[in-house]
């Protein structure tokens, strides 16, 4: 007898007692759904030993019933739930190939779930002849679903988060899950050894877990399960709110890598994930891609501003750019060394606005083949890049209001620039965009481009002038 047939056989005998309805797996979620009819019986596995062709099950059998608002009937509730129960037992013990260990503690409740409820539940322990590969667990329970997930990379690390209603459940083990209190001011903490993990699902709130990740500790999973686990589609058509994940790991000190969460929306509101891991010093590597192709205005802004250990970055395949979509952010990486791929071509205001000023390790600037420059759109781009040699190609011909403005600004070893542009006429476009470069260096321009100045906010005084010859830029 495999683990679902186990469950079945157990509910058709719950059906012969005289209840109301029968369910299995989480309780809480059970019997808290306004469709949910009392008394009732309520199945859920606690473990599972598998040894030999022996399965045994820790069980946790639940009744319960509407309790009056004076509670006289509450003792009778006890005795119906241990009547009930008892016979369930019994008859599941008679199957010849079951075999139940005594004795059984039943423990009295009264509660709130969807209605004020009082009942008893007992864990039993239940020996089943299996063969190996049917006495899975998998089989039954959500244990496989891609939860929000952190594990512990050392010993005396923490996972504490707020919450400010209730919605939220954690586990140890993806299997069983309790209620996470209503905090207020403090905070739900989670002691974890190396190796330890702690499971996270949500609905109706998100976890706030700003400031509170200490030690050294991993997140994976899905993270739109502490949004809406309930949700029918958890992935690319998952619908975000504005903000949601605005701060949820901000300042996490013992975050170190985030590799393994994704992020699988397409459909962004504004300000969806901003800030999201700002300022976690200790966060070597984030997501592995930020799926969405198509940006909206400060999606990603400060995502990981200030991570100063940050080496990984996501893959970032959006070709439609959205203002301020990733203003700031990478800002202050200061251990990056290689920039993601930025293939956009169109471009709006403000969108790459110091994405990776103070990132004093980049060696080597992203290409950037974008044509259709809104304003202020590369503005402070790479200030204080001190690593940077070489500037991207900047294909971009006409040139708008600040786009270029301040773009190179302290970058002290920049000493090679290659620019298209025919109109710089745009107000402040190029304003200080080379101020505190190199000494010298080259700057390669269009033969019949003659409308550039020399200094801070032109051509830097003191470089060789070439001239780029013959070249077409493919738009």
């Amino acid at each position: 007898m495999n683990t679902v047939e186990l469950i079945d056989k157990i509910k058709a005998i719950a059906l012969s007692q005289p209840i109301q309805s029968v369910f299995d797996g989480d309780v809480y979620e059970n019997w808290n759904s306004a469709e949910t009819k009392y008394g009732s019986v309520n199945i859920g596995i606690q473990d599972i030993v598998y040894d030999s062709n022996l399965c045994t099950y820790s069980l946790v059998f639940y009744y319960g019933d509407r309790l009056l608002q004076d509670k006289r009937n509450v003792n009778r509730l006890y005795a119906d739930g241990v009547r009930i129960l008892q016979s369930i037992i019994n008859q599941l013990n008679l199957e010849d190939t079951v075999e139940i260990s005594g004795p059984i503690t039943y423990h009295p409740f009264a509660q709130q779930f969807s209605d004020y409820l009082a009942g008893v539940y007992a864990t039993v322990e239940v020996e089943v002849e299996s063969e190996l590969g049917l006495c899975d667990i998998e089989a039954f329970t959500d244990v496989t679903a891609d939860w929000l997930k952190f594990t512990a990379l050392e010993d005396g690390s923490s996972v504490g988060f707020q919450q400010e209603n209730y919605g939220t459940q954690y586990s140890f083990d993806g299997i069983t899950w309790n209620d996470a209190d209503k905090t207020g001011g403090d905070v739900n903490r989670f002691e974890l050894n190396s190796g330890d993990t702690l499971y996270i699902r949500s609905i109706g709130v998100i976890p706030n877990f700003n400031s509170n990740i200490l030690g050294n500790v991993k997140v994976s999973g899905n993270i739109n399960t502490a949004n809406n686990y309930k949700a029918s589609d958890l992935e690319e058509g998952f619908v975000l709110d504005i903000y949601c994940y605005q701060y949820m790991f901000g300042n996490c000190e013992g975050l170190t890598d985030a590799s393994e969460l994704v992020l699988p929306s397409l459909n962004l509101p504004h300000h969806c994930y901003q800030s999201l891991f700002r300022g976690c010093v200790n966060l070597v590597s984030g997501p592995a891609i930020l799926p969405s192709d198509e940006l909206s205005y400060g999606c990603y802004q400060t995502m990981f501003d200030g991570c100063t250990s940050l080496v990984n970055v996501p893959e970032l395949p959006a070709m439609t750019l959205a203002g301020y979509c990733y203003y700031e952010m990478f800002k202050g990486c200061t251990s990056l060394t290689q920039a993601p791929v930025l293939p956009a071509t169109y471009i709006m205001g403000f969108a790459y606005e110091r994405m990776f000023e103070g990132c004093t390790a980049l060696e080597v600037a992203p290409e950037l083949p974008g044509t259709v420059i809104g304003n202020n759109a590369y503005a402070y781009m790479f200030k204080g890049c001190t690593g940077l040699t070489q500037a991207p190609v900047l294909p971009g011909t006409e040139l708008y209001g600040g786009c270029y403005m301040g773009m190179f600004n302290g970058c002290s070893n920049l000493n090679y620039i290659k620019c298209y542009a025919t109109d710089i006429s745009a107000t402040a476009c190029t304003m200080n965009w080379v101020a505190g470069v190199a000494e010298n260096g080259t700057f390669e321009k269009p033969a019949d481009m003659d409308s550039w100045e020399t200094g801070e906010s032109g051509i830097p005084e003191g470089w060789e002038i070439t001239e780029i010859i013959n070249e077409e830029i493919t738009e």
